[in-house]
């Protein structure tokens, strides 16, 4: 881990853990470590930014799963200072305010304003540690999302460019957040958000006419993509009755996000022979391995 390395622009790959104990203290869980393994193992020539918000640093980090994910010399460790972080951003002034932390959802608003802030500063790619990388990322190209099974469009996997149209969706972004910034709403500042930009890039809400040409070189990438399996079914990746058809389904799908607002309670011993299970087993093993549940 190179403590001095900073973030390439639009060539690597960010993930946030925002969640910890009371105490500070950040936990790794073998999910989350599978997430970022599986895109370190399959993006060798990018790096890979863990991100953490924590007031006490890695000191106390379960050592198991990080041990597991720094085997990869292209992942990197970083604890955030938010404020620092949004300087001379137009966050700046919004986060002084703390009008984030008024939030039913503060974690997960958390991670919805930092994955656009972090975007916005460096390009890249963000994904949610709830996802199994099974591809490289090279041939997705600089500024897209993957259309989702909801009324919305889903930013759990998120690619835009540092400048020209990739920055001005995030910009967007920012904007829409200072101003429309709602913490009773789960999807509000992340899908919400996301999604008026487009309308408002591609001038329609219907997501048929979204063409590169319409969205100015913004691709919607198909559901297949991201999300072979569709929210209201996210037990197929953790049931074994569902092993076969959930393979075929996710077969030729870059990545699979397994919805952890749904599934985050859900333990497997090793040996269920799920479609999560297998598919974990294949792209993060050091994990894997290293695990006693997923």
């Amino acid at each position: 881990m190179d403590s001095d390395r900073m973030p390439v622009p639009d060539n690597t790959i960010f993930f946030y853990i925002t969640t910890c104990f009371e105490s500070g203290r950040i936990e790794l869980k073998p999910r989350e470590a599978c997430a970022i393994e599986s895109a370190a193992k399959h993006n060798p020539n990018r790096d890979i930014f863990v991100l953490f918000i924590s007031p006490v640093g890695f000191t106390d980090i379960i050592p198991s799963s990080v041990e597991s994910i720094l085997k990869y010399p292209n992942v990197h460790l970083r604890n955030n200072d938010m404020w620092k972080y949004a300087a001379g951003t137009p966050l700046d002034q919004w986060l002084r305010s703390d009008a984030m932390f008024y939030s039913n959802y503060l974690y997960e608003h958390m991670s919805d304003v930092l994955r656009f802030l972090t975007l916005y500063k460096f390009g890249g790619i963000y994904a949610d540690t709830d996802v199994v990388v099974k591809k490289s990322f090279d041939g997705l190209g600089l500024n897209f999302a993957g259309d989702d099974w909801g009324t919305v469009v889903g930013c759990s996997v998120l690619g835009l460019s540092v400048t020209g149209l990739g920055h001005k969706i995030a910009a967007h972004c920012l904007n829409e957040i200072i101003h429309h910034y709602d913490g009773k709403e789960f999807i509000e500042n992340g899908p919400w958000v996301f999604t008026r930009t487009l309308n408002h890039l591609c001038q329609t809400s219907d997501r048929n006419l979204w063409s590169i040409d319409q969205c100015h070189g913004f691709r919607l990438l198909p559901k297949n993509t991201f999300f072979p399996i569709a929210w209201i079914n996210w037990l197929w990746y953790f049931n074994a009755t569902f092993t076969k058809s959930t393979l075929q389904a996710s077969e030729d799908s870059t990545l699979i996000h397994v919805w952890n607002d749904r599934s985050r309670n859900t333990r497997l011993e090793l040996g269920s022979n799920t479609a999560y299970e297998l598919t974990a087993e294949q792209n993060c093993p050091i994990v894997y391995s290293t695990s006693d549940y997923l």
